[in-house]
């Protein structure tokens, strides 16, 4: 309560830009129309829904202000984005996940606000190792997992008593299923980011965090792909289950790939916990459960990839919009808002005091957090830097459909085209 407070006397002196002049003129008038843009790359119903809650808040508190928000595929997001502000166009607020990577281009070119000091930052825990550069360039909002969903009927049908922990229960469970004619694994590769998210829920425990920089080292090619045997292991396991996907698993897309497991077609999709409210939407009586990824033949080494990306909502450093901004900032980050988030978005919000939800597969995350089997993967690069990033899954798609799946042969592709890349890029 003392931080709102506190934050609310701070905006009453930061200045609405038309109570500004108000004060000058020593008069009370109703304030001029202000638009405040908002862009981000959430694809859920359901995130869209808390954004839109927020929003409501807000204008309840600022009638005087419209809100235009833009959604745009995470595919086309960066191009968008960087379009607007090179066309002067920049929106006010917009959503930035990678600022300790190929982000912090936007740092570097003074595009964003350093959040630093801002009230509203003290209700999120630990919020200092989230700096880049000594600033806090973006204000994260949740926690993601990365794990396998899995149907609790679909499992029950095909005789799957409990989810499995290692790789060799994995694979016979992949039979099992298949057998009882269901679809193994739904898989939305469509979306580049949906096949990053499947690999990195078996790279984020096997390979990154033992290194966290494992991707940033490789594109600055101070790891050959060729001389890692973490990322040769993964490739050759994500071959393994795509051989039990849906035959169209390249022209699926996110909600399709979410409507298989929710309809009960498919027993599986491995992602980010984010995905469940695209299942959920499709049908909210879906009964599902979640697991990390088994990747080794050790239980104990399977835990729970759990953890937040470096950035969130960021600040045009340039907006004339700024102490609006920063009190629907301030708004996202109250107890009321951080419940939203969690009921609408069904994610873990990173607001401090608030625990896990009690639902079927935060109920999941809940347990392998309170039995100590996860690893905080924030701080990990994530992705590639651009263009290396679209390049990465080019080649490892191009792997998975070739019939020979030749791993040694794509390693050295990769280390090839990187290599090219480098060099072109001097």
């Amino acid at each position: 309560m003392a931080a709102l407070l506190l934050a609310v006397g701070m905006l009453a002196g930061c200045a609405y830009p038309q109570a500004a002049a108000d004060k000058e003129h020593g008069r009370q008038r109703p304030r001029e129309a202000v638009t405040l843009s908002i862009m981000h790359f959430m694809a859920e119903q359901g995130a869209h829904i808390w954004l839109n809650d927020a929003v409501k808040r807000f204008r309840e508190l600022h009638p005087e202000v419209q809100v235009e928000i833009q959604f745009v595929n995470s595919d086309n997001y960066t191009t968008v984005l960087r379009n607007r502000i090179a066309s002067g166009n920049s929106p006010d607020m917009y959503l930035l996940t990678r600022l300790d990577g190929p982000d912090s281009v936007y740092i570097e070119q003074g595009f964003l606000e350093d959040l630093s000091g801002q009230p509203f930052l003290a209700s999120i825990p630990d919020i200092d190792r989230f700096r880049v550069g000594g600033g806090i360039y973006g204000m994260p909002f949740d926690l993601n997992a990365y794990g396998v969903f899995y149907n609790r009927d679909v499992f029950r049908k095909a005789g799957i008593a409990s989810p499995p922990e290692t790789y060799s229960e994995f694979k016979a469970a992949l039979e099992k299923l298949r057998s009882a004619g269901f679809i193994p694994v739904a898989a939305g590769y469509k979306e580049i980011n949906i096949l990053n998210a499947d690999l990195l829920a078996d790279l984020l425990v096997s390979q990154m965090a033992e290194r966290p920089s494992w991707r940033e080292d490789a594109a600055r090619r101070r790891i050959r792909f060729t001389e890692d045997d973490t990322m040769r292991d993964a490739l050759i396991r994500l071959a393994e289950r795509f051989d039990y996907v849906q035959q169209d698993a390249f022209e699926t897309d996110r909600n399709q790939s979410a409507a298989l497991v929710a309809r009960g077609e498919a027993a599986m999709l491995i992602n980010g916990s984010w995905y469940i409210d695209s299942i959920l939407t499709q049908n909210p009586e879906a009964y599902i459960g979640f697991f990390p990824f088994p990747h080794s033949e050790s239980p104990d080494e399977n835990v729970l990839p759990l953890g937040a990306s470096f950035g969130g909502w960021a600040v045009n450093r340039y907006s004339p919009n700024k102490p609006y901004v920063f009190d629907l900032l301030r708004i996202m980050t109250t107890e009321e808002m951080a419940m939203s988030l969690q009921t609408n978005k069904k994610a873990i919000s990173i607001v401090q005091g608030l625990s896990v939800p009690d639902t079927s597969v935060f109920g999941d995350i809940r347990r392998y957090i309170d039995e100590g089997r996860m690893v905080d993967y924030t701080g990990t690069y994530t992705h590639f830097p651009d263009p290396l990033h679209q390049l990465f899954h080019q080649i490892v798609s191009a792997y998975l459909l070739d019939p020979e799946r030749d791993v040694d042969r794509t390693l050295a592709e990769l280390d090839a085209e990187f290599d090219r890349h480098v060099q072109t890029s001097r």
